[in-house]
C-alpha cells in the first residue's frame, strides 16, 4: 500500500491542519510501537504534498518533524514571519516583508554542515511535492524530489534537484499582496542561468493539491509510478478550514470594484479546491468527507453493494478532513477579536487550534487510515 498525504494552503490557518495531523499521528503511532523509537508521519506516508502554508508543513513533515514541533513553530514564530512592510510597500506592493520566513527556512532546511539543503537532499525522508506558480512563464510549477522525474534527471548544473529547498518552499508561500515574489535561478539546456519569479502555489488550481498529487504519483510521465487500486493506494487530504461565502442582497448590490475583485479571487480558490475534492471522491473510494451539498451529499458509498463496486472500480482510497466554519461563527469571532478573517490575522491562531482539535476528535478515525 502506497500512501499520500496532501495539505491545503491557507496562511496561519495551517494551525487547524496541524490539529488534524496530530490526531492522525496519535491514531497511527500504536501501529509502529516497537518499530520506531519516535514515530512521525514521515514513517507512514510515502509522498507528502503541500501548497503555500501546506508546503511548509509538508516539508517539515518530510524532514522528520513531529506535529508538535511544527505547531510550536507556527505559534511562536508567526509574529516574526508576519512583519509589516513599510507604509509605501504595504499600500502598493505587499503587506509583509519576506525577511522572517526566509531566515527561518534557510536555517531549518540546511545540511549538517550548514550549507543550504537542495531539493534532492537525503535528509528528506519521503517523496515531497511542492506547488508553486512560475510568474515568469505563467504556469503552475509542481516540483518533486523524485530522482527520475524529467527535470530532475538532467545533467549536473541543470537538474531541479539542485535547487535550494528553502527557495522552493518560500516561493510556494509568496501570496500576492501578502509577501513579495521569490526569485529563483533556473538553468536551461545550455546551462544558462535565468531568473524566474515565483508566487504562491495557491494562485493556481492546486491550492488543494490532492488530485494533482494522485496524478503525479500514478501517471507514467511523472516517473513516480505508484500503483492504482483501492487496496494499493490511499490519499488523505487535509484542509485549513473552509468558510462559506455568503452575502445578503444589499451587500452584493453595494460591493465596490475592489470588494468584487477580492471576493472573486476567494470564490475561484474555493471552487478550485472543491473541484479537486470532487475529482478525488469520484475517482477514488471516499471513506470519509463532509457533505458537499444536499444533492450529491458526501459521495461516500451508502450500501454494501456500492462499497464492493467502488473497491473494484475506483483508483485509490480517499479521505478528506476539513472543518467548515459557519458564517455566524466567523462574524462572532471577528467581532470579539477584531481584524479580518484572512491568512495573516494572528489573533485567529487559538480559534483555529480550538476548531481543529474539536473537529479532529469528532471525525479522525484509525479505520480511515489504511
Amino acid at each position: 500500500m502506497k500512501r499520500i498525504l496532501t495539505l491545503d494552503g491557507g496562511g496561519i490557518h495551517g494551525v487547524l491542519t496541524l490539529q488534524i495531523l496530530k490526531k492522525i499521528e496519535q491514531e497511527l503511532a500504536p501501529r509502529y510501537a516497537g518499530q520506531k523509537s519516535r514515530f512521525v508521519l514521515a514513517d507512514h506516508f510515502h509522498l507528502i504534498a503541500g501548497t503555500s502554508t501546506g508546503a511548509i508543513i509538508a516539508s517539515m513533515l518530510a524532514w522528520g518533524a513531529s506535529t508538535d514541533e511544527i505547531e510550536q513553530f507556527y505559534v511562536e514564530k508567526s509574529p516574526e514571519i508576519f512583519v509589516s512592510s513599510s507604509v509605501v510597500r504595504r499600500l502598493i506592493y505587499n503587506r509583509f516583508t519576506s525577511t522572517g520566513i526566509t531566515r527561518f527556512l534557510q536555517n531549518y532546511f540546511a545540511e549538517q554542515d550548514g550549507s543550504p539543503a537542495q531539493l534532492g537532499t537525503k535528509r528528506l525522508r519521503t517523496l515531497l511535492l511542492l506547488v508553486l506558480r512560475n510568474a515568469t512563464t505563467g504556469s503552475p510549477w509542481p516540483v518533486t524530489n523524485c530522482p527520475d522525474s524529467l527535470y530532475n534527471r538532467r545533467p549536473p548544473g541543470q537538474s531541479n534537484l539542485e535547487l535550494p529547498l528553502w527557495q522552493l518552499i518560500r516561493a510556494s508561500t509568496a501570496a500576492p499582496t501578502f509577501f513579495p515574489p521569490q526569485r529563483i535561478l533556473i538553468a536551461n539546456a545550455r546551462n544558462e542561468q535565468k531568473s524566474h519569479q515565483f508566487i504562491d502555489g495557491g494562485v493556481s488550481p492546486y491550492n488543494n493539491p490532492a488530485y494533482l498529487a494522485y496524478l503525479m504519483a500514478t501517471l507514467p510521465e511523472y516517473c513516480i509510478r505508484f500503483p492504482r487500486g483501492t487496496d494499493k493506494l490511499t490519499v488523505v487530504s487535509v484542509g485549513v478550514g473552509q468558510r462559506a461565502m455568503m452575502y445578503n442582497e444589499d451587500d452584493v448590490q453595494d460591493m465596490s470594484v475592489i470588494s468584487h475583485a477580492k471576493a472573486t479571487i476567494r470564490a475561484l480558490m474555493d471552487a478550485d479546491s472543491r473541484l479537486q475534492d470532487i475529482l478525488c471522491r469520484t475517482t477514488g473510494l471516499c471513506l470519509f468527507g463532509s457533505e458537499l451539498d444536499r444533492e450529491v451529499k458526501a459521495l461516500t458509498p451508502t450500501t454494501e453493494e456500492d462499497l464492493a463496486a467502488a473497491r473494484r472500480e475506483r483508483q485509490f482510497t480517499y479521505v478528506r478532513y476539513n472543518h467548515v466554519y459557519s458564517e455566524p461563527e466567523v462574524k462572532a469571532t471577528i467581532a470579539r477579536l477584531g481584524g479580518k478573517w484572512d491568512l495573516a490575522n494572528l489573533k485567529l491562531i487559538p480559534v483555529a487550534i480550538e476548531a481543529g482539535r474539536a473537529y479532529a476528535e469528532r471525525h479522525v478515525r484509525g479505520e480511515h487510515l489504511l
